[in-house]
């Protein structure tokens, strides 16, 4: 009996003083209550093109070009594709002109090389049919990427001028809509003005960035430029409907670690300002 008295105050010992041991030898500090940190030695890429999922599963649409005979006047349009999609363009990329739910327009994507700088564009040519009495009438430009299998839409984005020959002749002047705006995939598209509050653990910098996430989706990014504030840190945000819960995460060139806050904000149809407190 003694020897087991004696082993159970042993063991009793041995307890508090690995505890005593554990306290002293920790360090790693516990979570901060506002935000997780994660160590970056290198900055993140968060780029809102190249790391947002842009693939989706829309069929080729049924687009369908007007009869000529229908109409009395001819507008011609070229499309520039703007940079940001011009990486998954293909010959088989469909551009449409639609007035309302009526196709007046329509064009497969081209390629050419920019005189003297080596470099290739996507375009399209569009002669958008029309009638004199619709003059000034809002047109909407559609893009079917056939690689994302998306359609990209800007909607009533052109008025319809009867006889007009728009950006032909000069590559410099092409109309480019961003039409990663028009995304389907994300028909919500809020801008979101960030403004960061409290005992910020670093200092804020250019070259900095702050992302936007659904769960560990990209959903929007921006880097930090000299003339942004901590009061207004502006990015787009792609959501696939309103409600969304979204997560903020700060990267920090002074500190080399990325702040991910644990306090959200939820994904609205409108222009959305979010106070959030390190």
């Amino acid at each position: 009996m003694k020897k087991i008295q004696h082993l159970i105050v042993l063991m009793a010992v041995l307890t508090i003083a690995w505890g005593c041991s554990s306290d002293g030898d920790d360090t790693n500090p516990p979570s901060h209550p506002r935000y997780t940190v994660m160590e970056a030695p290198t900055a993140p890429s968060w780029d809102y093109i190249k790391d947002i999922n842009w693939m989706s599963d829309e069929p080729l649409p049924d687009w369908a070009a007007p009869d000529p005979l229908q109409f009395e006047s001819t507008m011609v349009l070229q499309v520039k594709l703007d940079e940001d999609l011009f990486s998954y363009a293909s010959d088989k990329d469909l551009m449409s002109v639609t007035k309302g739910e009526e196709c007046r327009a329509l064009s497969l994507c081209n390629f050419k090389e920019v005189q003297g700088t080596g470099e290739s564009v996507a375009y399209f040519i569009l002669a958008i049919k029309g009638n004199n009495d619709e003059r000034d009438a809002l047109l909407s430009v559609n893009y079917y990427c056939e690689n994302l299998k998306q359609t990209f839409v800007m909607k009533d984005i052109i008025p319809f001028v009867p006889d007009l020959v728009y950006d032909i002749y000069d590559d410099s002047e092409n109309f480019q809509p961003y039409f990663s705006m028009g995304s389907t995939k994300y028909p919500v598209k809020p801008i979101v003005s960030i403004s960061l509050s409290g005992d910020l653990p670093f200092t804020m910098q250019a070259g900095d960035k702050l992302a936007l996430f659904v769960g560990d989706e990209l959903r929007g990014s921006t880097e930090i430029d000299q003339n942004t504030t901590l009061d207004n840190i502006v990015c787009v945000l792609f959501s696939k409907q309103a409600g969304e819960e979204v997560n903020v995460r700060y990267y920090s060139q002074q500190q080399a670690k990325i702040y991910q806050l644990n306090q959200t904000f939820l994904s609205a149809d409108e222009v959305t300002d979010v106070r959030l407190e390190f």
